[in-house]
């Protein structure tokens, strides 16, 4: 074969225009940007397809891996992630032996709770059998990190173990502990102070140890979009960094200290080009310090898989939730990447969620070799458009920040806890109207999984009775069981209200809510709550709208009654007759139902006066009449669904 042959010659090359002239056919008259730009909560638009000649003028395009701003890696072969798990359990001995079987299995590195060490015996439990100086430890639920800190070099110093070898570092964030407590003016004194005193208790540490990790994981799940978690991140850490320098230490003693743990989260593509802007960004943050040491401006990105798209119904998915975040973060770059347990909202992880965990990351590394590739993404059109994108506006958030005097300035001022807020409602928003979907939760519910005996299983059901259940206010919950169902029972760190500041948003938890009223209904009165799915007329009609009702219904824990229908209206009631549903959901065309509803109704109300009727579609033409013969409430693919299906629970008294 001759090589110089191009056997690509026959393909004549096509140009942008002709691409678009093709599309614009094809969408035969609808609106380009409305069907295919992507408006993204960052506030900018993303094309349907980008070509060689959209990056061309990007300069990460021409950069080598290791090359400053390290947009495409801080290093110039491959990324040698750290393994590492995190573990629940304030319990010393139990926390000891479960940080050593991870240890032994695949984990490079464990973080541990060290709310019950007291003293260096305490600490000596915690890491008996652990070699500090080889495997990454890090420390959380750190009261005083300045008193941990002397615990912590008493144990070294007993141990015969160098400062300078240890490995490992604090989850201690004291930007977000102000936002957390949300009293800046006591809060700011008391933070510079500790700050100070724990660089200087750490000096003698070595750069594999990091006193402060940045929780952009924590604005992330309390609703920042990527470039404000970017932003708010890399605007907490320079306030430390100013601090710091103020009080005479140099850039190089303090950013190659820092470590920012960010979130992993479910859009795949986005998370990949957020690491590598992230690194792009603070080497350029860093790089205005003038440091001496060109290694001060590379980022040690922590990951963690987000536990907001993760779910309590249906939980195995989050197997798959949790590996393609953990993709992303690879391919993005991260350093070091903690996966949580598929099963960690329902109970503390066991054995068997933490080596899935563990696994997952170890297949990522060991089979698909993900860890010999320094930038696995580099030249995707798509990834360096996105890159240089979330670059852009983080860069533009983290300015306007600066300008209202830096990150503790805009806490005061309720800056950062109005972005919160508005983008954990509008979060919220997306999964009840199903423009996020969350499989299992929001669509394509389990209609037989149960979840409230697992999480309440030590709970005595049996003893409520009717006048307990049903509360004055139509609560699914008196005041007693309202106590029993908090959040501890639940497991939910991403609901659980920090301050009057900031709420962390679980993406599922709405949902949830819909499907524990309805268990609870069947633990109380002995019968699942049920809907009986009136198909009648247009057979292709009837069909598609009681799968669409059996899918909406079931997101709120409803049984469902289905049938192959019924050709006429006398037919259909006879059979609806025979359950005792709660709700009938007619099911039929939209040219159909000005005919067949009222008769529905009526044939049903003659026997089950409260039963509540829904219809399946918006028949905009037809709306007033079917309200007025007695449809209750329509279901629809514009709906808000859990709006609707709360109004539902709620006409029924659940």
């Amino acid at each position: 074969m001759d090589k110089n042959n191009n056997l690509f010659a026959e393909f004549p090359p096509t140009s942008t225009e002709e691409w678009e002239e093709i599309i614009n056919v094809d969408l035969k008259g609808a609106d380009y940007n409305k069907r295919l730009v992507w408006k993204t909560d960052e506030g900018f638009d993303l094309n349907p397809y980008y070509r060689k000649e959209d990056i061309e003028n990007l300069s990460s395009v021409k950069l080598n891996p290791g090359d400053f701003p390290y947009t495409r890696s801080v290093s110039k072969s491959g990324n040698k992630w750290i393994i590492r798990q995190e573990i629940e359990t304030e319990i010393i001995e139990e926390a000891n032996a479960t940080a050593v079987d991870h240890l032994s299995k695949g984990a490079d590195a464990v973080s541990l709770s060290v709310m019950s060490v007291s003293n260096s015996d305490d600490l000596e439990k915690l890491l008996k059998n652990i070699d500090v100086t080889q495997k990454y430890i890090y420390f959380n639920d750190v009261v005083d990190v300045n008193e941990f800190i002397g615990i912590y070099k008493s144990y070294l110093a007993k141990n015969n173990i160098k400062l300078s070898d240890v490995k490992g570092g604090l989850e201690y964030d004291p930007v977000f502990d102000v936002l957390f407590v949300g009293n800046v003016a006591e809060s700011e004194p008391m933070f510079e102070d500790e700050i100070t005193k724990l660089f200087e208790l750490t000096k003698d540490f070595g750069a594999d140890f990091k006193p402060v990790s940045i929780n952009a994981l924590g604005y992330n799940s309390a609703g920042a979009n990527i470039s404000q978690e970017l932003a708010l991140s890399f605007s907490s850490a320079v306030s430390v960094i100013q601090v710091l320098i103020k009080r005479g230490f140099k850039i190089d003693d303090i950013a190659p200290r820092i470590m920012i743990s960010f979130s992993a989260g479910p859009d795949y593509f986005p998370q990949i080009a957020k690491f590598r802007a992230a690194r792009h960004l603070w080497a350029n943050i860093i790089n205005a310090y003038n440091p001496q040491n060109e290694n001060s401006c590379k980022l040690f990105a922590h990951a963690v898989t987000s536990k907001w798209n993760l779910t309590l119904y249906d939980a195995h998915v989050n197997m798959l939730r949790t590996t393609t975040a953990a993709m992303s973060a690879v391919i993005g770059g991260c350093q070091s990447l903690s996966v949580n347990p598929y099963d960690e909202l329902i109970s503390p992880p066991d054995e068997f969620s933490y080596r899935i965990a563990r696994n997952q990351q170890i297949i990522l590394k060991e089979e698909a070799h993900l860890d010999k590739v320094a930038d696995p993404s580099a030249g995707a059109y798509y990834i360096e458009v996105l890159t240089n994108k979330i670059i852009n506006k983080a860069w533009e958030i983290f300015l306007h920040i600066e300008d209202n005097g830096g990150m503790i300035e805009s806490i005061d001022k309720g800056i950062v806890q109005k972005w919160l807020e508005e983008g954990g409602q509008k979060r919220k928003e997306d999964v009840a109207t199903r423009k996020t979907i969350l499989v299992g939760t929001n669509q394509y519910p389990n209609l037989d999984e149960t979840m409230l005996d697992k999480i309440l299983e030590s709970e005595d059901l049996d003893s409520l009775n009717e006048e307990e259940y049903y509360a004055e206010d139509d609560d699914i919950v008196d005041d007693e069981l309202e106590e029993d169902l908090d959040e501890d029972d639940f497991d939910f760190e991403d609901d659980e209200l920090l301050s009057q500041n900031i709420t962390f948003v679980a993406g599922s938890e709405q949902f949830d809510e819909l499907r524990f009223r309805a268990e609870m209904v069947t633990q109380l009165r002995g019968v699942r709550p049920s809907a009986y799915l009136v198909n009648v007329g247009n057979l292709t009609m009837r069909k598609a709208r009681a799968m669409f009702s059996t899918n909406f219904l079931g997101c709120a824990g409803f049984q469902i009654f289905d049938n192959n229908g019924f050709d006429n209206v006398d037919e259909a009631i006879d059979e609806a007759l025979k359950t005792k549903a709660d709700v009938y959901v007619v099911c039929s065309s939209d040219d159909e139902y000005p005919q067949v509803t009222k008769p529905i109704i009526d044939g049903i109300k003659a026997k089950y006066p409260d039963a509540l009727f829904i219809l399946a579609g918006y028949p905009k033409e037809h709306i007033e009449m079917l309200k007025n013969a007695g449809i209750d409430e329509f279901i629809h693919v514009r709906a808000n669904v859990y709006k609707t299906l709360e109004e539902i629970q709620n006409k029924l008294d659940f």
